[in-house]
């Protein structure tokens, strides 16, 4: 069940899954765009839905798959 909500929100929510990744993890926008290989900018607007990325983005994100 857990895994089937998570995939619902990135859907649904996936500004909000990344804050709530970062948020749970300690990270600066800063870490997390160094840990998944975009921008700090590109991060700060996926989380504030100033940008809708791409499923193919959204799955190259794998920090807040697990």
């Amino acid at each position: 069940m857990v895994c089937t909500t998570k995939i619902a929100k990135a859907v649904e929510d996936f500004g909000g899954l990344v804050r709530e990744y970062c948020m749970g993890n300690s990270l600066s926008l800063q870490d997390m765009a160094e840990n998944v290989g975009y921008s700090a900018s590109y991060i700060w607007r996926i989380e504030n839905y100033k940008r809708y990325p791409e499923m193919d983005t959204k799955l190259n994100l794998p920090e807040i798959h697990h």
